[in-house]
């Protein structure tokens, strides 16, 4: 194995603490207009207006971008639009380097909120797309999750389809990528979603697939739709299949044309589908096993552990920490608690890991713990060079896989 090396990512985290502040507050409040979306014909959810200036957060190029009133809640939106993003990148076929234009969310205070709905998406010409969310003190993964994953899935849909996009997004997929994302912050959830699914006979798939929001929808929807997409996500994920059974969806297609594209099933009827999806529900629901991150999932998840930005409040601009410097700023209480929040999120998703990449989380978790702890400069660089070997480790594991399935196909395409 190749020795430990820095890492070149220039990707990087925001810090999810208010004292550090992503640079960008914005000049102008929220605003009252209402905004016509001429793409879609909807008319934008109205705000109120707010005496409050607004502070624009900045994610990850292409993704999210949150504007709010409330600076202290900022930075942690950041973080879990960054793990929507990772969670649902290789389910959704999300573009590496972004969408052109990024989401814009914008969390409004329960006091300055008017309607029964918690959250809003519009979508405005050039395929903009806009959420607001309602929030409060705090904001929880249950209640921000599944608003992120509906405006993710309808800039899927207008990027997939174009300006003339119409469609609403089905409720199955919304419903779906909402608990894959909760299952994987929270590996318990799947779980529980085994335990709520055993003995449960789900609807029919064509039914399922079909199934409209404006519809009742009994418990058993819910639990399916989850399944549906772990096993047709399955079916066509290394063949190219699922990312044209998803064009498809987004496109308005019926379910019949759209499970049509999953040719390695080898289905011949209506009735073959609908016999191997109640097969594959009974066996996804009485599997132990806790959801399993891909390679890529696992090292995004890395690359937003190892990277950390603060805000320089006195120069007014984002600074990217070495190592070294943060255990300077050990004893700052925004660092402690950044390690303290880092090591408890790696430890709650360590058995998740891709086998490749669980040794590298492993000691990068270490390494935080032992910043949280207030340990010696000399034990934090031993446990950092731990984790660049790690990784090192891992990326030859890839690189070495990658060529032997490669090599292993070419052999098969020359025995045709």
């Amino acid at each position: 194995m190749r020795a430990g090396r820095r890492l070149g990512w220039l990707a990087a985290v925001a810090l999810g603490l208010w004292s550090f502040c992503v640079a960008g507050a914005a000049e102008e409040p929220v605003t009252s207009d209402a905004q016509a979306s001429t793409a879609t014909g909807v008319v934008a959810p109205t705000q109120t207006d707010s005496p409050l200036p607004a502070v624009l957060f900045a994610g990850s190029r292409g993704r999210f971008e949150v504007i709010t009133v409330t600076p202290a809640l900022g930075p942690i939106a950041v973080e879990m639009t960054e793990s929507v993003w990772t969670h649902l990148s290789d389910v959704l076929g999300l573009p590496r380097s972004g969408f052109v234009t990024p989401i814009t969310v914008r969390l409004v205070p329960e006091s300055l909120w008017r309607g029964d709905d918690p959250h809003r998406v519009w979508v405005e010409a050039a395929g903009l797309v806009t959420l607001a969310v309602r929030i409060d003190d705090t904001i929880e993964a249950r209640e921000l999750v599944p608003a992120l994953v509906r405006a993710l899935l309808i800039k899927r849909g207008a990027t997939n389809v174009g300006p003339a996009y119409r469609e609403e997004v089905p409720l199955w997929l919304e419903l779906a990528c909402t608990r894959w994302v909760l299952a994987r912050l929270q590996p318990s959830l799947h779980d529980q979603w085994r335990q709520e699914s055993l003995d449960v006979r789900p609807p029919p798939l064509l039914a399922l697939l079909a199934w409209r929001a404006d519809r009742p929808r009994p418990p058993t929807v819910d639990l399916a739709a989850y399944g549906a997409l772990q096993w047709l996500h399955g079916l066509g994920r290394d063949n190219g299949q699922w990312a044209e059974f998803l064009r498809l969806l987004f496109a308005g297609q019926p379910p019949t044309r759209s499970l049509g594209v999953l040719k390695a099933a080898g289905w011949t009827s209506l009735a073959d589908v609908e016999l191997d999806w109640e097969v594959a529900f009974e066996e996804l629901s009485s599997r132990n096993p806790l959801p399993l991150l891909s390679i890529r999932e696992s090292r995004d998840l890395l690359r937003r552990w190892s990277r950390v930005v603060l805000h320089d409040t006195r120069e007014k601009t984002d600074v990217l920490v070495a190592p070294a410097d943060l255990w300077a700023a050990r004893d700052v209480r925004a660092v402690r608690a950044l390690a303290a929040g880092r090591t408890g999120e790696i430890e709650l998703r360590l058995g998740t890991m891709h086998p490749f990449y669980r040794n590298a989380a492993n000691s990068l978790g270490r390494y935080f713990l032992l910043l949280r702890d207030g340990r010696p400069p000399r034990e934090l660089e031993e446990a950092w060079a731990l984790f660049e070997s790690d990784l090192s480790d891992a990326e030859e594991l890839r690189e070495d896989s990658a060529r032997m399935l490669d090599r292993a196909q070419a052999l098969r395409d020359e025995r045709r």
